[in-house]
């Protein structure tokens, strides 16, 4: 038992892995030419030494996740130390611990709204480390916490209104959302939001479910509450969390506003004694909301560590060794990210699923149902939205004919409704591993979320396909 908790989540991700090796053995290369059609190359069959080489351009093409990952992890490592933080959390815990499922569908609805008009979903792991602290003093269960936090981003990413999805499904359909899939978007956020609520509401009920714990906190350490100020941290982490989401809104293309795009350019381009000082202090780099990076929000974390760290009079060799400890924290997720990118390279540099693809469409026709199917597929496979759509794009358009609004609206669902239970996906992955679920025991709580969802989903794309 000890041995499938520990690694039920990897078998899933190596039996994925495997196929997707397996492929190349059996099935010659094959893409997708502009008209549609299948093209099929030659046979590129994976070896050892192949698997090493991709493995690590995992580091070199995502070397930003890593380091996103490291810093956060140690940030909060960092933040679990300050008697501050705890009393922070202590208090706020107090304050919903006689509404502890309220916070958790209120948590949710914050984690959903957000993902699905940020440019990108990492960054609302910055909030899930402080999620965990609550729950772990409200003494909520794993599943009740990944609802509350994870759950929200998922619920998120397959309900996306403004983010980084809709960008590229504009771009690649050359569509744009009218009002019928903008409801339908919203409606989809509801109700999945509702029947998450649900079931975690049932599985709370539940007399064996596992309690949460805090990895990152330090709990032999005892705390004066009285003679310990929580205005700094309060004021560094509202303004932190504010940038950080800011930063990711693309406002101009998104919502038309150019604000700060402005501002920012006037701060860069102002001078003193004919000196553009703001300019060389901030660098060359974009400061301007809408247009952050993952680089960006690291610089970020950073600084708002060391501006708590003189605050609270922590020396800087204290802080490195709390974020060393969070590393190790964290190494888990980490690695689990590292292995999903061996798979993401592998598949994407030996492409063999076309002929699957193909055959789906050949079948069961172009329609609603296919589009999703195929979009979960390929979501296996891709750590992104966009990864997971140029493959089978020129398919889709072709197959989609006068319907490109649907079958754009159908790539979104099919690629977010996978997200809730595959192993392969970076944001589940991420979650069930910090917070130490179950793999399989996961699945059978939202196996019947995921069901739902898929048949509500195809349905609201066949009613659109008729509105068009």
């Amino acid at each position: 038992m000890k041995k499938e908790k520990k690694n039920g989540l990897l078998k899933g991700i190596g039996i994925i892995l495997l196929i997707a090796i397996l492929l190349t053995w059996i099935v010659p290369g094959s893409q997708f030419g502009t008209d549609g059609q299948l093209v099929k190359g030659d046979f590129v069959r994976i070896g050892i030494f192949d698997l090493s080489v991709y493995s690590f351009y995992g580091f070199q093409y995502f070397g930003y996740v890593f380091g996103y990952l490291f810093v956060l992890a140690g940030f909060y490592k960092f933040l679990n130390s300050l008697k501050s933080f705890k009393k922070l959390t202590s208090n706020f815990a107090k304050k919903v611990e006689n509404y502890p499922f309220v916070f958790t569908i209120v948590s949710m609805a914050f984690y959903a709204i957000l993902t699905s008009i940020v440019k990108d979903v990492l960054v609302m792991f910055l909030f899930v480390p402080f999620t965990i602290a609550i729950m772990s003093k409200l003494k909520q269960s794993k599943i009740a916490t990944f609802t509350s936090s994870v759950g929200g981003i998922l619920l998120g990413t397959l309900a996306s209104t403004a983010n980084e999805n809709v960008s590229v499904l504009k771009t690649v359909f050359t569509v744009e959302k009218y009002n019928p899939e903008m409801f339908s978007t919203i409606g989809i956020m509801i109700i999945g939001g509702l029947l998450l609520g649900i079931l975690t509401f049932i599985s709370n009920k539940k007399k064996d479910e596992e309690k949460v714990e805090n990895l990152l906190e330090d709990e032999n350490v005892k705390v004066d509450f009285k003679k310990v100020s929580t205005l700094p941290l309060i004021i560094i982490g509202a303004l932190t969390s504010l940038f950080a989401i800011f930063g990711f809104i693309d406002w101009a293309n998104s919502f038309g506003v150019s604000a700060f795009a402005d501002f920012a350019t006037k701060v860069t381009e102002s001078k003193i004694a004919g000196v553009p000082v703001f300019k060389y202090l901030i660098g060359q780099s974009s400061i301007a909301f809408g247009e952050w990076s993952i680089y960006t929000l690291i610089g970020l974390i950073v600084i708002a560590t060391l501006i708590l760290a003189i605050v609270y009079r922590v020396k800087l060799s204290k802080v490195v060794e709390l974020y060393l400890e969070g590393f190790k924290a964290y190494a888990k997720p980490i690695f689990v990210v590292f292995v999903i990118y061996i798979l993401f390279f592998t598949s994407a540099m030996f492409p063999t699923l076309g002929v699957v693809y193909n055959w789906i469409i050949d079948v069961f026709g172009s329609n609603s149902f296919t589009w999703t199917i195929i979009s979960m597929i390929s979501g296996l496979f891709g750590v992104a939205y966009d990864y997971t759509i140029y493959p089978i794009s020129q398919l889709l358009i072709s197959s989609a004919g006068e319907s490109q609004n649907v079958v754009a609206f159908a790539t979104q669902l099919g690629y977010g409704l996978i997200q809730f239970v595959a192993p392969t996906g970076i944001t589940l992955a991420l979650g069930l591993t910090i917070l130490d679920i179950n793999y399989k025991k996961y699945l059978k709580f939202i196996w019947k979320f995921f069901a739902a969802m898929t048949v509500i989903s195809i349905l609201v794309l066949i009613i659109l396909a008729h509105v068009a």
